[in-house]
């Protein structure tokens, strides 16, 4: 599997708190971050904003979209959290070794790690489908 997970910051202007931005959301002026709750308050907003959309008959995905747009009010060092980069690294060991996360059968894998591992195997697919999409 030949995927680039993310892009390291090397100090974008968004990359420090307090900064000011201007979300992409109409009727949002320039807006002060202080904190990292502002982002996700922003976040929120585009996640919901998608969902309208959906249910007008769009098909926007709601992780693409909200990707596409954090680069214009958000460092994505922000939103990058350990513990899911590390769930990333072992979906993606698991993949190339043929190996499992747990011991055990499939039954006596944890219950949080499956939740995690059908949503990554589900972004992973929906990234090598843009990725080929991208190279046509």
């Amino acid at each position: 599997m030949n995927v680039h997970l993310t892009q390291v910051c090397q100090g974008c202007r968004f990359h420090e708190f307090p900064y000011k931005a201007v979300p992409p959301i109409s009727g949002y002026g320039e807006q002060v971050f202080e904190c990292e709750d502002d982002v996700y308050d922003i976040i929120q907003l585009l996640i919901d904003e998608c969902k309208e959309w959906n249910q007008k008959g769009k098909t926007f995905d709601i992780a693409t979209s909200v990707s596409k747009q954090l680069a214009f009010f958000s460092c994505s060092n922000i939103i990058l959290d350990k513990e899911f980069q590390k769930d990333i690294q072992r979906y993606v060991f698991c993949n190339e070794t043929g190996t499992q996360a747990y011991s055990g059968s499939f039954g006596e894998q944890p219950s949080r790690w499956l939740a995690k591992y059908f949503i990554l195997k589900q972004a992973f697919a929906q990234l090598e489908k843009r990725q080929r999409e991208k190279a046509k």
